[in-house]
This record gives C-alpha cells, sequence and structure tokens, in this order.
C-alpha cells in the first residue's frame, strides 16, 4: 500500500489549504471567537459525503487555541506521531494508532507538535449517516447512539468518542484502506467500499471501546428501538406513516409516538417533516433540479408551503439556499 506516497503529496496541499482556511475565518474569530469549517470547503474532494484530508502541520510559532466546529462529523486518526485536542474545558493528547470521533458542534482546535507527526481528519457528513451509515449501523449501539443523539438532540447526546490505540492491526489496516480506497478516485475507487469499510472499523472500535471500559451491551441497547426507527424514517420518508411503523417493528402507534417525542422532543409528524426538509436541502445542493420538483421528491404535495417551511428551518428560501451553494462552491 502507498500510503507513505500519498502523504507526502497532500502535505503540499495541507500547508496551503491551513494558510487560506487562517485567513477566510478570521472575521468569524474576531466577531464569534470560533469558526465553523463546511465539509465542502477550499480544495476538499467530497465523494458522497465523505471526505479525508491530511492536518497541516505545526504551528511555527505558539498561539491561543483557535476553536472550530464543523458541519460533520469528524473522526481524527493518528498514522504517526502525535497530536493535541483541545477543547473548551479540557485537552486530549493523541498517540499513533488513536481514533477521535467528535459531533458537529463540539469546539476544539487541533495541532501536530512535528513535523514527523502524520494525522488524517476523516469528515463525515451528516446526509451520509441519515441516508446509508445508519442502516449498515443499526447493530452497533455505542456509534449510532452516538451519531443520532447529536442529530436529532436528544438528552444523552455526548460531544466526541476517544478510542486509544488498542495496538490492534485490524485497526490500522482499516484506517489506511479507507484512506487509499477514498484516495482512488478513479474507476477501482469504490464509495460503497469507503462506506463498508467504515461500518466495519466501527464496529471494531466499538468492541474495544466496550472491552477497555467494561461495558456491557445491555447498557447501549435503551434507544434501540428508536434508532432503528428513526433510521427507517430517513430511509422511506416520503411514504412512512405511525400505520406503516407500527406493523413494521410490532410496537403500538402510541409507544412510537411518545418514544419520538420522549428522546427526539419532537412530535412524530415534526420528525418527518424535518426528514423531508433534510433531503430537500440535499437534492438543492447537488442538482438543478426545480423547485417544484424537489418539493415533490422530498415528499412535499405543495410546493409553497414546502418552500415556507424551508425558510422558517434554514432562514433561507430554497432558491436562495441553492444560489448559497452555487457561491460557495
Amino acid at each position: 500500500m502507498q500510503i507513505d506516497y500519498l502523504i507526502e503529496s497532500e502535505r503540499e496541499k495541507a500547508v496551503r489549504l491551513g494558510h487560506t482556511a487562517s485567513k477566510k475565518y478570521i472575521q468569524q474569530i474576531q466577531k464569534y471567537g470560533f469558526f465553523t469549517v463546511s465539509i465542502e470547503h477550499e480544495e476538499n474532494a467530497v465523494i458522497n459525503g465523505i471526505s479525508i484530508v491530511l492536518h497541516g502541520p505545526p504551528m511555527k510559532q505558539k498561539r491561543p487555541p483557535l476553536f472550530h466546529n464543523h458541519d460533520y462529523y469528524e473522526m481524527v486518526y493518528v498514522y504517526r506521531g502525535g497530536c493535541v485536542n483541545n477543547f473548551r474545558d479540557q485537552e486530549v493528547i493523541l498517540s499513533q494508532g488513536d481514533v477521535l470521533l467528535m459531533n458537529p458542534n463540539v469546539l476544539h482546535s487541533i495541532h501536530t507538535l512535528r513535523e514527523e507527526d502524520c494525522v488524517f481528519n476523516i469528515m463525515l457528513s451528516r446526509s451520509l449517516f441519515e441516508e446509508s451509515m445508519l442502516l449498515l449501523l443499526s447493530d452497533n449501539k455505542l456509534l449510532s447512539n452516538f451519531i443520532v443523539s447529536y442529530l436529532y438532540q436528544i438528552n444523552t447526546s455526548q460531544e466526541f468518542l476517544y478510542f486509544p490505540s488498542p495496538k490492534n492491526e485490524q485497526v490500522d489496516d482499516i484506517v489506511t484502506n479507507l484512506i487509499y480506497e477514498f484516495s482512488d478516485r478513479g474507476p477501482t475507487g469504490s464509495a460503497s467500499v469507503v462506506q463498508h469499510l467504515l461500518a466495519v472499523l466501527f464496529s471494531l472500535l466499538a468492541r474495544i471501546y466496550a472491552e477497555q471500559n467494561q461495558i456491557h451491551t445491555d447498557m447501549h441497547t435503551k434507544l434501540s428501538p428508536l434508532l432503528d426507527i428513526i433510521s427507517y424514517i430517513n430511509q422511506n420518508s416520503r411514504t412512512v406513516s405511525l400505520a406503516v411503523l407500527e406493523e413494521k417493528f410490532s410496537y403500538s402507534a402510541g409507544y412510537i409516538s411518545r418514544l419520538i417525542k420522549q428522546h427526539c422532543g419532537q412530535s412524530f409528524t415534526q420528525l418527518v417533516q424535518n426528514a423531508k426538509l433534510q433531503r430537500a436541502r440535499e437534492i438543492l445542493k447537488n442538482t438543478g433540479t426545480s423547485v417544484v420538483q424537489v418539493a415533490e421528491e422530498a415528499g412535499f404535495q405543495d410546493s409553497q408551503y414546502f418552500s415556507r417551511l424551508f425558510k422558517e428551518k434554514f432562514g433561507l428560501t430554497p432558491s436562495q439556499y441553492r444560489k448559497l451553494c452555487q457561491e460557495q462552491a
């Protein structure tokens, strides 16, 4: 595997992106004290909601941490050497083989210490989980709880999961294969292979995490029905109903409604509506389909009603949102 060759080819790009980002986000830092990074910023290649970049070199001069968050989940993997990740209230020092998974909102600042340090940022979009990965993670309660808790603001939401290196060659092999598969964007590169490698990696990390922390599997089953139901809703938001869920999951409609309300703080109707709006946002971002067609594809019968809901949720009309995406591309 030519992973070291890949690293060398990515170093120049990492330096360039680091300098560009510092200039681009300075106004946000001055105004809010932090900045927000998009998965589609600068020169990042994004394939099916996944992007992988090499972290930049260490800072030449010491400075206070520049905190930022994302519009995606970030998985930090230390291939060689180490790095430091500062949160608002704690510091996590990562060594070779360590993995850190963070939800989008968590403010942090990460930096390497030595030129030879090699750290990969693996970016995973929200839509990746809503549209496909949650199904692959349905049996992995540690990771699916972490993902869904953020997606639907469930009270048990965690900011990050830290996986100290288990000295497990399987983890290293899977991550390096994942990086190489993503980087091979020719005919042999496969988005589905990348997703399945991620699912295998998450399953392995969850098993190691449970062993290291002496966690019994039944401690992660509390939200199991909800996770499966939410995953189904996201996959079938155009046609789903309480009657369909009742038949598929063998729970009463009343129980399903209470479960959703209790843990998501939303009604079933609101949850489905939000799933449709998220679907519409992806269509607007990635296609030139008319607003009327977008509304229909997302499951709304009335395009004007759809436009009103879209603006209420995202602060922009569908047309304004599409224009913004085009300007940022």
